[in-house]
């Protein structure tokens, strides 16, 4: 983990709702080179994580619904909202709906976050900060302004055919120390308490539940210890969130799958995002690998 992740990203665009219209979904020539989408946080549900609480801050008598308003008003001003450990995920509605035809328009999408390159190792992979996040995308069909038109459908990234559905169980450990966790694949560990970074419960405060379940696609690992140098390189993925830096993070709308069966979606416009964290990893005194989640932005290529 990065410990500037507290730190907001200073992002400035240009508003325009004319670039990306019901009547028009083609952007045109005159948008300008980067336009943000206001969203409406709609869920919530982090897995514990060293800025859970922190990023946005839980205040006594938060609930869901208030960590919710918390979030969407930071990733609308340019901060950055974490999802903790693997599993740990945000929906979020967007104010105008993106149509997934962009591509042919020399139009991208992206989520910004705060992820980027170091350098490059032995084998040529560029690595830094990545701590990936899948995302699952929605059509509003019935447009009744709620995620409940069938299943989520996800925006394939370099790794995800390598990828493999997982359950991951969360247990409150009921203070501020380490949390265990045990996975269906076999996996079992613990989300490090590390006070010298923050000193927060990394358990989510407003959740009373002894136990977080989560379920995804768990990405491979991208951590590794260099021994030469002592310290843990995370290897840099492609196409998701918080994966590479924003001017290289474009979604790719042509490769959205059923997660269930691999076949291409078919969906030919979003009206709803879903991202969770991938990868299930601990990188030494780095801590557990969290997805941190920024503004959504229509983008000229």
């Amino acid at each position: 983990m990065k410990t500037t992740y507290l730190l907001p990203l200073a992002l400035t665009f240009v508003m325009s709702s004319a670039c990306n219209s019901n009547d028009d979904p083609a952007p045109g020539p005159d948008c300008p080179s980067s336009t943000p989408i206001s969203v409406k946080v709609l869920e919530y549900m982090p897995a514990p994580g060293q800025f859970v609480n922190l990023a946005p801050r839980y205040e006594d008598g938060d609930d869901a619904e208030t960590m919710c308003r918390k979030a969407t008003e930071a990733i609308n001003r340019g901060d950055v909202v974490t999802l903790g450990a693997f599993g740990g995920y945000i929906i979020m509605k967007l104010d105008e709906p993106v149509y997934t035809s962009i591509n042919d328009d020399n139009m991208g999408l992206r989520v910004e976050s705060n992820a980027f390159i170091t350098s490059t190792d032995h084998l040529g992979r560029k690595y830094g900060s990545c701590e990936p996040g899948i995302v699952m995308v929605m059509e509003d069909y019935n447009r009744n302004g709620l995620p409940d038109d069938g299943k989520w459908m996800e925006i394939y990234g370099e790794v995800s055919h390598l990828g493999s559905p997982v359950d991951v169980a969360y247990h409150n450990p009921n203070d501020n120390g380490d949390i265990p966790y045990t996975a269906s694949d076999g996996t079992e560990g613990h989300i490090p308490y590390l006070p010298s970074y923050n000193k927060q419960p990394y358990y989510p405060e407003w959740m009373d539940s002894h136990k977080l379940e989560f379920s995804g696609r768990r990405l491979p690992d991208n951590g590794y210890l260099d021994e030469e140098s002592g310290q843990y390189r995370l290897i840099n993925y492609t196409g998701y969130v918080d994966g590479m830096p924003n001017k290289d993070s474009e979604l790719d709308l042509s490769d959205i799958r059923d997660p269930e069966t691999g076949l291409n979606a078919g969906i030919k416009r979003i009206d709803f995002i879903k991202i969770y964290t991938g990868v299930l990893q601990v990188n030494g005194a780095l801590g557990e690998c969290s997805t941190e989640v920024g503004r959504v932005v229509l983008f000229r290529k």
